[in-house]
C-alpha cells in the first residue's frame, strides 16, 4: 500500500509537470515522459496530461522516420501501447535495416556505437530495442541475436551504473528464449576420440582436461552443444 501511494503521487507530479512544460512548449519532444506514462495505465490521466500524450503520438506518425535508432524503438514502443501496432511494426522494420548481424557477435547497431559518448548510453539503447521487439513482436528470432551482442559486449565493457546494469538484466530475463535453464552439456572429440572431462563446474559450465594421453598432435577439435542455449 506504501508503494502503491508513492506511485500514485509520483504520476500525479509528472502530470502536472509535464502539462505545463505542454502548455509552454507543445512542439518539444515528450517521448520519455508519455513512455513511462503508458506503464501505469490504471491510473487515469488528468485532461491537461492526455493532451501530451495525444500531440506525442500524432509527432511520431508524422515524423518517426526522421528520428535516431534510438528514438524509433522508444516511438515504436509508445505506438504499440496506444494502438497503432502496424505503424509500429513498420518501426521495427526500419529498425532492422540499419543492424549489422555475424555468427560470432550477434546483432547490434553501428550507428549507436559510433554516435554515443559512451558504453553506458548504446547499452541503454541496444536494451531499449530489444524491449520495443519482445513487447510488439516477441516471436521473432533477432531478439536472441541482439540478446547475444549484449552478452558478448559484457566481456569487455562496463553496464554503467546500477540502474543501467539492472536494465539490462531485467531485459535479458524476460525477453527471448530461456537462458537461464542449465544446459544438457557438450560433446567434445579430438578426431575419432570422445573427450570425457573428469571435472566441470556446474554454474559456468567451465572445464579443464588433459588431453595429451590422446596424441593430439596433427588432429581436429571439433566441440559441438545439443542445447539451443548459448555456450
Amino acid at each position: 500500500s506504501k508503494l502503491n501511494s508513492m506511485i500514485q503521487n509520483a504520476i500525479k507530479f509528472i502530470d502536472a509537470e509535464y502539462a505545463k512544460q505542454f502548455k509552454k512548449s507543445p512542439k518539444g519532444n515528450y517521448s520519455q515522459y508519455t513512455l513511462i506514462r503508458d506503464m501505469f495505465p490504471e491510473y487515469r490521466q488528468s485532461t491537461a496530461a492526455k493532451k501530451v500524450t495525444d500531440a506525442t503520438v500524432q509527432q511520431i506518425i508524422s515524423n518517426w522516420k526522421q528520428y535516431s535508432i534510438e528514438r524509433k524503438a522508444i516511438s515504436a514502443l509508445i505506438l504499440n501501447d496506444n494502438n497503432y501496432s502496424t505503424t509500429a511494426r513498420e518501426i521495427l522494420k526500419s529498425i532492422t535495416q540499419y543492424s549489422t548481424t555475424t555468427p560470432e557477435r550477434g546483432m547490434w547497431w553501428p550507428s549507436i556505437v559510433n554516435n554515443s559518448d559512451s558504453n553506458y548510453d548504446k547499452i541503454l539503447a541496444h536494451a531499449n530495442i530489444i524491449d520495443a521487439f519482445h513487447q510488439i513482436n516477441p516471436s521473432n528470432p533477432k531478439i536472441d541475436l541482439m540478446r547475444q551482442w549484449l552478452i558478448i559486449n559484457k566481456e569487455a565493457n562496463d553496464w554503467g551504473n546500477s540502474f543501467a546494469t539492472s536494465y539490462v538484466i531485467y531485459t535479458l530475463l524476460s525477453t527471448g528464449n530461456q537462458w537461464a535453464t542449465p544446459t544438457s552439456g557438450c560433446e567434445i572429440k579430438l578426431g575419432n576420440n570422445t573427450v570425457t572431462p573428469t571435472h566441470f563446474e556446474k554454474i559456468t559450465g567451465y572445464l579443464r582436461t588433459d588431453i595429451s594421453q590422446l596424441n593430439p598432435s596433427d588432429q581436429k577439435l571439433t566441440i559441438a552443444t545439443h542445447s539451443d542455449n548459448p555456450s
